[in-house]
């Protein structure tokens, strides 16, 4: 490891260390030499790219102009599910219009990922030894009324694939590892996201200590686990009915962290994630994309951002939007299946459904404080 990486590590991990934000034995680690091959890709993005959208709205007050390309391999993208029409919407488009969100000011965003739905490769990836990691992040636009920085919200899902058998689904609530922090609030209705979701053979240095800590420290996670009848705890109230998921997801939240200590957690994050011996693959990667919660959020700034209303989001590869809009699918209970899909069917729909595309579905609430 080269000197400039080992002394940013090292003067991180103490900055992280005398905050209390992560455990000693993880911060131990940071400052380790590698034990296999380093990826300096995953180290870069970590410590770079995926600011770089809140960075510069941070610095010039406007959105990159970041315009819609051709879809890039990994690249993620997000389909609002409409229940009025039981289509698809690209919820980046200008054309997605203004409709159903906030009017304006001040607003609350809580949500929780419904279904983590691996491809039939990706699932393979996973079965055996391998490990996924699921990564989800928001961050303020701007600082709260008299703070100088702003707040931002992690949450880490790790899992296992050990005897999983053949898992469909998965669920993960960010908000079961945030404590009392779940709702996540957007000075006038401005903020960001990522969503980083990998899968690999083996595990990374930071799913390894995961899983060690999460045996010395229980509390410090959040697990969530499909029962018999195959719905994780987050979905049980909702009906459910999923194929049954032999794994748990090991939740690791970080609620309410300020931008400086945020960006030191990226570094250790981007270290221990780009220690492996076998190289990830990637099922979306995503810097910062804007989050627009209001209409005069939305009429003020005019680069490419996501319209967040209430409602469900589908989190696909940009390469695979074309497949869902087609209008041959629907979701039902958080998964997609063909229309005219009977609930009795709906498991087996479910398994062999665009079997070569992961994705994740994402419920959203977004509320002005006068409303909660």
């Amino acid at each position: 490891m080269n000197m400039d990486r080992r002394s940013l590590l090292a003067s991180t991990a103490f900055a992280i260390g005398l905050s209390g934000t992560l455990p000693a034995q993880l911060l131990a680690q940071a400052v380790a030499e590698p034990e296999g091959p380093f990826d300096e890709a995953t180290f870069n993005f970590w410590t770079g790219k995926v600011r770089q959208p809140s960075q510069f709205f941070a610095q010039r007050g406007t959105l990159p102009t970041k315009q819609r390309g051709l879809p890039v391999p990994g690249e993620a993208d997000f389909l609002f599910f409409n229940p009025e029409t039981g289509g698809f919407e690209v919820a980046t488009d200008s054309a997605f219009g203004e409709k159903g969100l906030v009017g304006k000011g001040d607003v609350s965003v809580s949500m929780s990922v419904d279904t983590i739905r691996l491809s039939s490769t990706h699932r393979q990836i996973v079965k055996g030894n391998g490990t996924g990691s699921l990564r989800v992040d928001i961050k303020q636009g701007r600082p709260l009324h008299l703070l100088s920085e702003t707040l931002n919200w992690s949450a880490i899902g790790n899992f296992k694939g050990e005897n999983a058998g053949d898992f469909h689904t998965l669920g993960f609530d960010p908000k079961s590892t945030w404590g009392p922090s779940k709702q996540v609030p957007l000075a006038s209705g401005i903020g960001f996201w990522a969503w980083n979701f990998s899968v690999q053979k083996g595990a990374s240095k930071w799913s390894q200590l995961l899983q060690s800590i999460a045996g010395m420290i229980p509390d410090f996670f959040s697990k969530s686990k499909s029962d018999d009848s195959g719905s994780s705890s987050s979905r049980k109230s909702r009906g459910g009915g999923f194929v049954k998921a032999a794994v748990s997801v090991l939740g690791m939240g970080l609620p309410a962290i300020a931008e400086t200590a945020f960006n030191n957690i990226d570094v250790i994050y981007g270290f221990l994630h780009g220690q492996t011996s076998s190289k990830p693959e990637q099922v979306f990667v995503m810097e910062d994309t804007p989050l627009l919660a209001t209409q005069e959020a939305r009429q003020q700034h005019h680069g490419r951002a996501l319209a967040l209303k209430p409602g469900t989001y589908l989190i696909v590869p940009s390469t695979s939007i074309s497949n869902v809009l087609s209008g041959k699918y629907i979701l039902q209970d958080y998964a997609l299946v063909p229309q005219g899909t009977k609930p009795a069917e709906k498991n087996d729909a479910l398994e062999h459904t665009l079997e070569d595309l992961s994705y994740c579905a994402v419920s959203v609430d977004v509320v002005a404080p006068s409303a909660s």
